[in-house]
């Protein structure tokens, strides 16, 4: 009931639409002309899996799509469809996100739905009719997906007919478009004309086919098109011998009878076609009668009297899918119009039946020698993928014409948008307007599967015009811990379909006739609107309404001839006080499950709440939370008139005082108290930490406006005029109660506030609740004390207004409910506590952790035996995953760590025994467990057959986000080893790619400039001991991966950042302390360390092919342009894609290359990728001496070229690694050549100026080629060979090498120079000008070399 004094509620303005001034037609500006435009919210990626995109995601932004125009000088110039923001930020309006042209040809001539979005694939593409016959398709939003239409301007679709609108299938398992065929005017109007003379069920007849040059369609290949099929067509025939107006698709006729026509009648042609692919064909609808007596479910089984959909005279006027909040329904509301018969037409659209079985082409000419064979051969069975089927004839008098709006609504006791609503003007007056409102039961009373339309109730609200809103919220209704009850069922399937987010309802926004606005659910009012006037200064009525998105929608006001237009927003919830819309959710779900009455004073507290808040807030009220304490004072009001309190003007006092505050507080603030302060602040340590006296508020004031406004507010009326209230007061108390035990044991900081809040309302309330000097409700204060010791001081509290006291217990419970003694109850007597807690207990259905807890011990404490528990802990399991919880993180956010012990010791119970691996059980609790193994091996055959199921890509991924291989080898050793923590103690210390932990003390005296360079030099440090990692890490994970790479090997990073506690701030390495040049060779190795997952090349079958190496190459940078003057700086080389080929030959994977894909590496490129192609290449061929690879090696080595080629400039990491390759290209083989050379090279002295810096790295690895050519040399089995060498006297000069002495060698090499150049002499010109070497050895070059030669030849001797 409304009360007349009741004022309205004022919605939020958003932006006012700037009126357009139309420009002159002498204007050399084009002049933009908008043909259609439609509001829509932002297209999700999919709209099947969000179940209802409107409402999954309520701050969706909103775009506005519009066929636009260009013209001058009344000639049309370009045509195009845009999309842009919705509002007026540019002349034009919003911000442009795309635009695509248009073809300049007519557009449909009946119809008014020509743009659309529509599902493909998964994705969600703009559908454009451009003309009659042309469907275009446009990519808006490309995403990372592969696109079914490609970029540019769209995909341009031929229709075999002129059609007249389309209708997106948003929901349908197959997605698409649903289009309508456009009708013959001229048969129209005849079968207008004669409608009168006919029933509903009797055909039109049609005489004549030819129209005088209109469109004809004919014979095949149209009518394939069209849904006709020769193989299936046959005309029936009524009992007058005129043709019937549908065309059979059974598959039961006579094959001899059938005649196939050379033109086919308008009215055996399909009207309705849907489009489920850009590349598919164009399908017929199906239309499947019912019986009035007939299950539709059976109905929908059967295949016989199925028909198309081909009754010209219905057109679609809406397509939506209804949301179920308790259950799965897949249904698709299809209305139309008879404009015949003059009446709204209800139908389902479902998943086709199957087709019938296809005529063999030999048995249709076999018996049917008219058939010509290849015309029949030329068709396809084109099957439809959907079906209507009529639920409901609106034929009242009243409802004959047209409705302007249709929309869908949600039911009263949040069921789901089962209410469809008719917008239609009243007969004789176009301005006054009916909203025919009939509502559903898709489900009737059975609970079996499936769905079973039925009305159950109809009604009519007068008004200038109506539109959808979603202004509140669903509310869940509560459900019992152990049963499995329906309301149970709801939230599985609510937290299935939205997750933890609670969607919203889909109201009704009214604009009255006599003026003003309402908003409803349904037939319930909830709250009369203000919608703000465009112009401040002038008060315009409102006269209609558009666009609605979500909550928004836009207001015309003014009148019929001049509007103003404005964008509101609609919302019935509480945006700026969370503890005030999860109390108000709570008292929702308990009252929704009560009843009508109970519904209505619901929504009356919930919209007085929000009405007392704006009131406040007009008063300036000094709150810090005026909402909560709005919604505090209100639930008050209503505990105590339900406790027989009357209101009246003594009820609610202006102002209290707070005579009895506390004596510790006060002492703090008095003058002595700081007097004492100031005076002794040097004495006993005062002054060092002053303690802050709380404020104290002297008095709790109310307005007498505001006492007023509560005396006018709705509730008061509902609960005077209603007797249904008895234990509303028990109801509503409770209901906070177990809100409170929720905000307890949740984990958040969030709930943490919002638990104390309602504490201390609820302990305010029992304060009140007195018989003289005796507390009726002592037992909750003490419980409430026990957690909020601060409810001990007096303190402001708005509940102090209240000058009543409550003669009675306001709990229906003997003692206060505590979630944590009811999970100890659990814990100790098992099942006893589960039926005791089961009688006492309903969880309210916005207790979320709560419910999801109980729920979790319930099943983990069922248990009795040892095989119990077992499957206990996969039951728990399941409902883990069933309540949202897909990881253990988030289980850690939602609950302390005491709570979550029982649940993680059941899921390593699990973990360690899983089910059977034929057993069918969902990936995602797989991954709770941490078992993606199990679901590996049994989506194997799965994954090998749908390589691109999202589903089977994440059960296989490994989930290694730093790419280094070293999670993967954690998961499985944590498989065989759970209680072996090594392996995940050396992952962690050869781990390079996280932000290292850095932790600097920091002293009183140090500035912040010198800490932060403190902070500098220790990540310095840290660093250098991080880059040399990547050895160990390949070493690590050597042979990890399980099969060759398809897509490139990801390289992981060398992460040169510190993470600073507590907040975990990221601080990066400067540049100068760590630059290129330094982490060359740590890239370098960690491209080695990467490479190495590879598999060993057993075989061909194990090797990687030259396109996979070679297209997998990085591409060199582009090269600078120069701007202003000054070239950019050179982009860094790519040193890890070196180290990644020399992985490769270590694997064995080189070998696929050809000769030019080899000079190619190693001309081009930077020095680590030669360096990596020849050591990759030479270890490759290991022991070989292959002759190619020797000569490649040669090349790169100045002491083996001609006197003449010496001169060429080669680096000497080249150099040095050509020198390594040697020694592993002839690994054991003793070639005397090449130990002779390298011998010398040992105690070469520089000849030259270049690469003089590098010495030491050549003439070490000098020495470890001559040992790998000579290795186990000693070995008794090689004694002949190593008399071949004796002449060389290997040890003898190694020996030399290591301890030093005066170099004979010297003398020796000149002679011999000499004897080779006579002409030369003795000159010094091969010396080096940089370093002087005198006659002794330097040992420090030689030595280390020596000692590596000396004991690889000496090697396995012993």
């Amino acid at each position: 009931m409304r009360t007349s004094k009741e004022s309205p509620f004022l919605i939020n303005p958003l932006f006012v639409h700037q009126k357009k001034h139309s420009k002159s037609k002498s204007s050399t500006k084009p002049r933009r002309k908008i043909i259609q435009s439609i509001v829509t919210p932002i297209p999700i990626s999919s709209f099947k899996h969000a179940h209802d995109s409107n409402s999954s995601i309520p701050n969706r932004g909103e775009v506005q799509i519009c066929i636009e125009e260009y013209i001058q000088n009344d000639s049309p110039l370009f045509r195009r469809v845009a999309v842009r923001s919705y509002g007026d930020i540019t002349e034009d309006g919003g911000l442009l996100h795309a635009s695509f042209s248009l073809p300049l040809e007519p557009l449909p001539a009946h119809g008014k739905e020509w743009i659309s979005w529509a599902d493909f694939e998964g994705r969600a593409y703009l559908c454009v009719l451009a003309g009659p016959e042309t469907l275009r398709i446009f990519d808006v939003y490309p995403s990372a997906g592969k696109s079914v239409i490609g970029g540019g301007e769209g995909h341009s679709v031929s229709l075999p007919f002129e059609a007249s609108g389309i209708f997106s299938l948003q929901g349908f398992e197959n997605g698409g478009l649903l289009i309508q065929r456009q009708p013959d005017k001229a048969k129209l109007q005849a079968e207008f004309s004669g409608a009168n003379a006919k029933t509903r069920n009797e055909p039109v007849e049609f005489n004549t086919l030819d129209k005088g040059g209109e469109k004809q369609l004919l014979g095949p290949p149209s009518t394939l098109r069209l849904g006709v099929n020769p193989k299936t067509f046959r005309p029936h025939l009524n009992s007058d011998g005129r043709m019937s107006s549908a065309s059979s698709c059974s598959s039961d006729f006579d094959i001899d009878k059938m005649v196939l026509p050379k033109a086919i009648p308008d009215g055996m042609i399909p009207s309705l076609y849907t489009l489920h692919h850009p590349l598919d064909e164009i399908r017929p609808c199906l239309t499947i009668p019912k019986d009035k007596d007939e299950n539709e479910e059976s109905v929908w089984r059967r295949r016989k009297n199925i028909v198309h959909f081909c009754n010209v005279s219905e057109e679609v006027i809406f397509v939506g899918r209804p949301r179920s909040f308790t259950r799965d329904l897949s249904d698709i509301i299809v209305v139309t119009y008879d404009c015949i018969e003059r009446c709204h037409r209800v139908w389902i659209l479902k998943e086709a039946p199957p087709p019938p079985d296809p005529v063999p082409l030999w048995k249709l000419t076999s018996e049917n020698p008219n058939v010509n064979i290849a015309t029949a051969a030329s068709f396809s069975n084109l099957h439809a993928k959907v079906a209507l089927s009529c639920i409901h004839t609106f034929d009242e008098p009243g409802l004959s014409k047209q409705a302007s709006r249709v929309f869908l609504s949600t039911t009263v006791d949040s069921t789901g948008d089962f209410i469809l609503a008719l917008l239609q003007f009243a007969d004789g007056d176009e301005t006054q307007c009916k909203l025919n409102c009939t509502e559903f039961d898709p489900f009737g009373n059975s609970m079996e599967s499936g769905s079973s339309w039925s009305v159950i109730d109809k009604y009519c609200l007068s008004c200038n015009a109506a539109m959808p809103v979603e202004a509140t919220a669903i509310d869940l209704k509560p459900f019992p811990l152990v049963e499995d009850s329906p309301n149970l069922s709801q939230r599985k399937f609510l937290r299935k379909m939205y997750g933890s987010k609670t969607p919203k309802a889909r109201d009704i926004l009214l604009c009255r006739a006599q003026g003003g606005a309402a908003l409803y659910r349904g037939n319930a009012h909830l709250v009369d609107i203000e919608i703000p006037s465009p112009k401040a200064t002038l008060s315009l009525p409102v006269i209609g309404l558009e666009n609605p998105v979500n909550s928004r929608v836009d207001a015309l006001c003014g009148t019929r001839s001049a509007t103003a237009k404005i964008r509101v927003s609609c919302s019935l919830t509480s945006a700026l006080s969370s503890v005030t819309d999860i109390a108000l959710a709570a008292l929702g779900s308990t009252m929704m499950a009560k009843g009508r009455d109970h519904i209505e004073l619901y929504f009356a507290i919930r919209t007085d709440c929000l009405r007392f808040a704006q009131f406040r807030a007009s008063e300036e009220s000094r709150s810090s939370d005026v909402e909560w304490e709005s919604l505090s004072i209100i639930v008050a009001l209503v505990i105590a008139i339900g406790k027989g309190v009357q209101f009246n003007n003594k009820l609610i006092q202006c102002s209290v005082s707070l005579d009895d505050d506390d004596p510790w507080s006060k002492l703090l603030q008095s003058s002595y108290h700081s007097d004492y302060i100031q005076k002794n602040s040097s004495k006993y340590f005062l002054g060092l930490e002053e303690e802050k006296a709380p404020e104290i508020v002297e008095s709790v004031t109310l307005s007498q406006r505001e006492i007023d406004f509560l005396s006018t507010c709705k509730f008061v009326s509902v609960l005077r005029d209603r007797d249904s209230f008895e234990n509303i007061s028990d109801i509503i108390f409770d209901t906070l109660h177990m809100l409170y035990e929720d905000c307890k044991i949740n984990n958040g900081a969030k709930s943490t506030t919002v638990s104390v809040l309602i504490g201390e309302f609820l302990f305010r309330i029992c304060q009140k609740c007195t018989v003289g000097n005796i507390s009726l409700m002592e037992d909750y204060e003490q419980h409430y004390i026990q957690h909020i010791p601060a409810l001990r001081q007096r303190k402001y509290s708005i509940i102090d207004c209240l000058q009543c006291n409550i003669s009675k217990r306001i709990t229906n419970v003997s003692k206060p409910i505590c979630l944590y003694s009811c999970l100890e109850k659990i814990m100790k007597s098992k099942d006893k506590a589960l039926k005791q807690l089961n009688e006492i207990i309903t969880v309210n259905g916005a207790c979320t952790s709560s419910g999801s807890l109980l729920q979790f011990y319930s099943i983990i404490f069922s248990a009795s035996s040892s095989s119990d528990m077992v499957e206990a802990d996969r039951k728990l399991a399941i409902a883990i995953v069933e309540e949202g919880f897909h990881s253990v993180s988030s289980l850690a956010d939602e609950f302390s760590q005491v709570i979550l012990l029982p649940l993680m010791d059941s899921l390593f119970r699990c973990r360690l025994n899983p089910p059977p691996i034929d057993e069918e059980w969902p990936g995602a609790v797989y991954t709770l467990i941490g078992r993606n193994d199990i679901a590996r091996i049994r989506n194997g055959a799965r994954a090998r057959g749908a390589t691109n199921c999202p589903l089977v890509a994440s059960l296989f991924a490994d989930g290694d986000p730093e790419n280094d291989g070293l999670v993967s080898v954690e998961k499985r050793s944590a498989m065989l080893f759970p209680n072996d923590k090594r392996i995940h103690e050396a992952a962690r210390l050869v781990r390079s790619s996280r932000p290292l932990f850095l932790r600097v003390p920091r002293a009183p005296e140090v500035s912040d400039h010198d800490f932060e360079r403190l902070k500098q030099q220790k990540l310095a440090l840290l660093c250098r001991r991080s880059l040399p990692l990547p050895v160990g890490r390949g070493m690590f994970t050597i042979g990890t991966l399980d099969r060759l790479p398809i897509e490139p090997l990801a390289m992981p990073k060398i992460c040169l950042a510190g993470r600073i506690p507590p907040l975990n701030a990221i601080l990066g390495l400067e540049e100068n302390r760590c630059t290129s040049k330094h982490k060359m060779w740590p890239d370098f190795h960690n491209g080695v360390a990467a490479g190495l997952r590879l598999p060993l090349a057993k075989d061909d079958r194990k090797r990687l092919t030259r396109t996979w190496i070679v297209c997998n190459r990085p591409k060199p940078p582009p090269p600078p342009s120069v701007q202003g003057g000054q070239p950019p700086p050179t982009p860094d080389p790519d040193h890890t894609y070196g180290g990644f080929l020399f992985a490769l030959g270590l694997r064995g994977h080189l070998s696929a290359l050809d000769k030019t894909d080899i000079v190619d590496y190693i001309n081009k490129g930077p020095v680590t990728t030669a360096v990596g192609m020849m050591l990759g290449l030479a270890a490759n061929k290991r022991g070989s001496c292959d002759v190619t690879i020797f000569k490649t090696l040669c090349v790169h080595i100045p002491s083996l070229l001609p006197t003449s080629f010496r001169s060429i400039d080669l680096s000497s990491s080249v150099q040095t690694a050509a020198v390594a390759g040697v020694g592993l290209l002839c690994q054991g083989t003793s070639h005397r050549l090449l130990t002779e050379f390298l011998l010398n090279e040992i105690g070469k002295r520089p000849t030259v100026d270049q690469n003089t810096d590098d010495r030491e790295g050549y003439h070490l690895c000098c020495g470890i080629s001559l040992g790998m050519v000579n290795l186990c040399l000693a070995e008794s089995s090689k004694k002949s060979v190593n008399d071949g060498l004796s002449d060389l006297n290997i040890e003898e000069r190694l020996h030399r090498y290591i301890v030093g002495g005066f170099d004979n060698s010297l003398d020796k090499q000149r002679q011999h120079n000499s004897e080779r150049t006579p002409n030369s002499g003795s000159n010094d010109s091969d010396r080096s000008s940089r370093i002087y070497e005198g006659p002794m050895i330097n040992t420090d070059i030689t030595a280390p070399g020596a000692t590596i030669a000396l004991g690889m030849i000496y090697h396995r001797s012993g």
